[in-house]
């Protein structure tokens, strides 16, 4: 069997393990779960359209023509949440494509296939491709952006620095975080306009301007409602990024350190042994002259520092995933140039040897990482909380009841929709005694989440109130158990008093 035969079976057995760890269990944990992209989808088919919510827009119009098609075969919401997942999975794969893509156009295959582990792996990427959220979509755009990039950078064709503002756009409609990107491009840009001659440089010039006008195209197709909220976006998203304290409808953090908070989520992220590699790879950059990987190492720090100065905003490490994406791209770097450096000594024994090594230990890395990247997917199979809080409410509750809940994935399902009485966001939870409902549900570990980073929302209060109160009573429980269910710990409160 030939070398080439060989990459190609361990092409073919990562890919299924790709696709094995991101399908698994994908029926049955969290059936009960409201994701708001399926139910956006789900509300364009009926008529309705949110033009008011700009920061997220790509996934859901691409689950509107796959909706359309379902509902003539079935209604059921389990059935679009299902297929919400499928299109996920599938967008999960093509994110480890590209990424296999960019390795192996930087480092040639052998250490393309070694590398991508990682990637596979990753429980964070692995999560993003089991649930129905517009994470997933941004990564692959802003990851197909770098890879036009480094085409550029290999091929010299400006086009394809220009065209990388397509799959950008896809990435900025998807999450408004991806906007950070265009920071680095924009300066390159610059340095492009500048550094060309003349005559290359009004093709550049209307290279730009052409892809920017229809990248600006697709975004305002994917988020029309930009058009009508502009305004408003723009001061959300000064306060989002906290320029300003000033119109935010974002929930604030108070005394925490963003800086240190976030340095521990990308160790977390890495695991400590990855990011020492990343780290040698850095300074790799520097001492062989390597300036290309100043572009990802560029957009790995400005998330860092843009999201660590945002600090009236609430804290989250999912915001800086997209800036920490780019560390896999610089993290062979250190690898591979000591391979070729090695290459230079004709002692095949020694050079072996001294190569050999820092594969095995890197290896059996990768190996703890699948292990427990495993330990994390196996439990996606099974029950989980809200749906077992889903059940518990179909077999004690009638139609007439009223269930104040989240309308987020924290909450589980209803067993009617006229039953539910949904609250959109954290800060807007109302006092108690303004509420006309039978059944509260709170989602007991989100309300630990925010008292441990000291987040002022109205929702930690709500549940305080509601555990003192007299007229309220805690009738059922759901805890994750350890290899039997999981999630959050989701408590029922049922009201005694008079309505």
């Amino acid at each position: 069997m030939n070398k080439r035969n060989i990459r190609i079976g361990i092409l073919l057995l990562l890919f299924a393990a790709t696709i094995f760890y991101r399908a698994y269990g994908l029926d049955s944990h969290s059936v009960a779960d409201e994701f708001y992209e399926v139910r956006r989808a789900l509300n364009v088919l009926e008529g309705e359209f949110n033009w008011a919510k700009v920061f997220k827009g790509g996934l859901y119009i691409l689950l509107v023509p796959i909706y359309f098609v379902t509902n003539f075969f079935n209604q059921d919401y389990h059935s679009f949440l299902l297929i919400g997942r499928i299109v996920q999975v599938v967008i999960g794969i093509v994110l480890i494509a590209c990424f296999f893509c960019i390795l192996r156009i930087l480092y040639r295959d052998i250490w393309a296939l070694f590398f991508i582990i990682p990637i596979i792996f990753h429980t964070g990427l692995i999560y993003n491709a089991h649930h129905v959220n517009v994470q997933n979509l941004m990564f692959v755009g802003v990851m197909f952006h770098l890879y036009f990039i480094i085409k550029y950078f290999k091929t010299n064709d400006y086009k394809l620095f220009c065209m990388s503002l397509i799959p950008l756009s896809f990435a900025i409609a998807s999450q408004i975080s991806a906007v950070i990107f265009t920071i680095p491009f924009f300066l390159f840009s610059l340095i492009l306009v500048i550094s060309t001659n003349r005559c290359e440089r009004i093709d550049v010039i209307k290279g730009l301007l052409k892809y920017g006008f229809i990248s600006l195209g697709i975004y305002i197709l994917l988020t029309p409602g930009i058009v009508v909220y502009f305004k408003k976006a723009l001061s959300d998203m000064t306060g989002l990024s906290g320029l300003s304290e000033d119109g935010s409808p974002f929930s604030t953090v108070y005394q925490i350190n963003p800086w240190t908070e976030y340095a521990k989520y990308i160790i977390n992220f890495f695991g400590k042994p990855n990011l020492v590699l990343v780290v040698i790879s850095v300074i790799v950059v520097f001492i062989k002259r390597k300036w290309f990987f100043l572009y990802p190492l560029s957009i790995f720090l400005l998330f860092y520092f843009i999201f660590s100065n945002a600090s009236q905003t609430a804290y989250s490490g999912r915001y800086i995933i997209p800036g920490l994406l780019q560390g896999f791209i610089i993290m062979p770097l250190a690898v591979v140039e000591w391979s070729d450096w090695l290459a230079r000594y004709k002692n095949k024994n020694l050079r072996y040897f001294l190569l050999t090594i820092p594969i095995i230990l890197i290896g059996l890395n990768f190996c703890r990482i699948i292990f427990y990247s495993w330990e994390n997917v196996k439990e996606y199979a099974f029950p989980d909380t809200r749906r077992l809080v889903s059940e518990w409410l179909k077999a004690n509750t009638t139609i007439d009841d009223r269930i104040l809940l989240g309308n987020t994935s924290d909450a589980p399902d209803v067993p009617f929709k006229e039953q539910a009485v949904r609250i959109d966001i954290w800060k807007t939870y109302p006092d108690l005694d303004s509420i006309d409902v039978n059944y509260v549900i709170i989602n007991k570990s989100t309300v630990d989440y925010f008292i441990s980073k000291k987040i002022e929302v109205m929702y930690d209060d709500f549940f305080i109130d509601l555990a003192n109160s007299e007229e309220w009573e805690l009738v059922h429980t759901e805890k994750s158990i350890p290899d039997k269910s999981t999630g959050p710990e989701i408590r029922v409160y049922y009201h005694i008093g008079e309505l």
